[in-house]
C-alpha cells in the first residue's frame, strides 16, 4: 500500500483553514501512519517548522501547556493553500 508523505500528510490538514497544534495534527494522522516509528509528535513539529520555513504555514499563536512547554498553533497561508491545490 502506497502511503502519502508524512510532511504532505502534515500539509493537508491544514486544507480546510483550520489553525491546528502539534498534537492536533499528530491525532489527524497517526492512524494513517500505525506502527511506523518516525510517525511521532516530534517528527510532526519537525515538520511544521519545516512547512512555516517555506511559507506554507504562519504562526497563528501559542500557548503554555501543563508543563510549562510553549506550544505553537500554525494555519496555511494563501501560498500554503494555493500549493496543496497544485498537488491534487
Amino acid at each position: 500500500m502506497s502511503k502519502m508523505p508524512m510532511k504532505m500528510m502534515v500539509a493537508d490538514c491544514f486544507r480546510r483553514g483550520e489553525a491546528l497544534n502539534p498534537g492536533a495534527v499528530h491525532d489527524l494522522i497517526r492512524d494513517h501512519y500505525a506502527g511506523e516509528r518516525y510517525c511521532s509528535i516530534e517528527s510532526v513539529r519537525e515538520h511544521l517548522m519545516s512547512l512555516k520555513a517555506v511559507g506554507i504555514l504562519n504562526d497563528e499563536s501559542s500557548y503554555v501547556d501543563g508543563d510549562g512547554g510553549l506550544v505553537p498553533v500554525y494555519r496555511i497561508s494563501e501560498y500554503g493553500l494555493d500549493r496543496l491545490r497544485r498537488a491534487r
